[in-house]
């Protein structure tokens, strides 16, 4: 894991130098408070991804202790490091003797390397958990990579115009570092893999002169539009609409590249084949087959006056095998495929049968863990993971969607491979089958396979047992 750190303290809080040197020794400080409110406001902001407060007590107007005893008492599972120039550990020990949250105490100015030592005592760091060594550069390149890598972090709201930013910096940045150093400082930064960068790049490289601020592309549709198979009159074209008003989507992207596909010369002869095969045959006017027929929302019902009526009978009725609710029965361990590209498992992420199943390539993996430590075992591996965790039920689905696809934009490409470990909302995967993954679920709630299943069937179709 990354740990990531609030420190709360007035005088850290008051002097930009000392935030600075403080960032630079120590990775993945999220922010500063100046007392314990302003902390207490930021933590409970960022349950779900602050890790440990480094909390001086003695602030003003609200203290460290006073923050401490609140954050007990409200049962919010934040780690706490106390700090203080004035107190003793033996009177820190007094305050919080049975506050299990209090990993130690440090007295100030405290040495990083004793910090270090609290985080990898009480912190599990996986392998993937990296520091990048800022020291090992120049002085200028390192003051220049810090920097554009804080930039970076605020372009990251996942608009247009952020996605080339953010694209123009990486190619700068992967300059001054060369390719192995930058694929360090990439992972060590963001645990990005290399591909995710390449697709921010690839972006920055071609509209490197197009100013996309105004214009409303979908990020989805940046990346297939600047993708190397993408021929330069597909983004023209993307671009032309865009600056008419067009809101340009996934799918609207997919349509134009779809227009400038060349035609496989197999499928020319087999066109041609057909059209002579039809020559052959006496053509019959009012003969169409369902597959020539293209039906829309507006068509009415048609009859021929020519053409008697002809009555309709009910020549056998086959039930269909359901609960008393006329729901669909769903059992543990069993396996469901969900149109032609998706597999729903309904039993536990990490069992056995639910891994045998998964693609040896998977883009991301998506979790929704009923614990803050739960996390999907080797030996699966994706090239991305992102987990969401919240203690509370009521979770807001336009929030919960919009965080999903950003993240499905930001790491995975069309017909790529991802996972969803628990699956909360049915929702989530209709959004990943209309970006064009490739779903394997694991479910272990029947209900929720259930709901998925009916939604699945209501809004798409095609469901079989496997």
């Amino acid at each position: 894991m990354s740990v990531k750190i609030l420190i709360a303290d007035d005088e850290i809080k008051a002097n930009s130098v000392v935030q600075k040197s403080y960032k630079k020794q120590i990775n993945n400080i999220v922010d500063f408070a100046g007392d314990g409110e302003e902390a207490l406001k930021i933590i409970e902001a960022n349950k779900s991804s602050l890790d440990l407060a480094l909390v001086d007590l003695k602030m003003y107007p609200m203290g460290g202790i006073e923050l401490i005893n609140y954050l007990a008492d409200k049962q919010i599972p934040i780690k706490i490091i106390a700090i203080s120039a004035y107190v003793s550990p033996d009177e820190v020990k007094k305050y919080f003797t049975h506050n299990e949250n209090i990993l130690g105490f440090l007295e100030k100015p405290f040495d990083i390397n004793k910090l270090k030592k609290i985080i990898q005592d009480n912190f599990t760091l996986d392998s993937s958990t990296q520091i990048f060594d800022y020291s090992q550069l120049e002085e200028e390149t390192s003051v220049f990579v810090r920097e554009q890598t804080e930039e970076i972090r605020g372009l990251m709201k996942r608009t247009a115009q952020g996605i080339r930013d953010i694209g123009q910096k990486l190619l700068e940045i992967k300059e001054k570092l060369g390719h192995g150093n930058f694929l360090n400082w990439l992972k060590a930064e963001f645990n990005w893999s290399e591909p995710t960068a390449q697709r921010f790049m690839q972006v920055a490289r071609q509209f490197e002169s197009i100013k996309l601020m105004d214009l409303s592309i979908a990020p989805s549709a940046l990346y297939v539009l600047s993708a190397p198979s993408t021929p330069d009159s597909v983004r023209e074209e993307a671009i032309s609409r865009a600056q008419a008003g067009e809101n340009i989507t996934y799918t609207a992207a997919k349509e134009i590249k779809q227009k400038y596909q060349p035609v496989s010369t197999n499928k020319v002869k087999k066109d041609e084949k057909i059209e002579k095969e039809r020559e052959k045959t006496p053509a019959e006017p009012e003969s169409r087959s369902v597959s020539d027929v293209k039906f829309s929302i507006l068509d009415k019902p048609r009859t021929r006056a020519s053409e008697p009526s002809r009555k309709q009978e009910i020549l056998a009725v086959i039930p269909k095998q359901t609960t008393d609710q006329g729901e669909t029965v769903v059992r543990s361990g069993s396996w469901y495929q969900l149109g032609k590209e998706h597999l729903l498992y309904c039993g536990e992420p990490n069992s056995p049968q639910f891994k045998k199943r998964l693609p040896k390539e998977i883009a991301l993996s998506i979790a929704f863990p009923p614990t803050p430590k739960w996390h999907l075992a080797t030996p699966v591996e994706a090239n991305s993971e992102v987990v969401f965790f919240s203690r509370y039920q009521d979770l807001d689905l336009i929030t919960l969607k919009e965080m999903v696809q950003r993240a499905l934009e930001l790491y995975t490409e069309d017909k790529e491979s991802i996972i969803f470990s628990f699956l909360p909302e049915p929702e989530l995967l209709i959004l990943a089958h209309q970006l064009g993954c490739r779903c394997f679920i694991a479910e272990p709630d029947f209900r929720k396979c259930e709901a998925t299943l009916a939604m699945w069937k209501k809004k798409v179709g095609f469901v079989a047992k496997t």
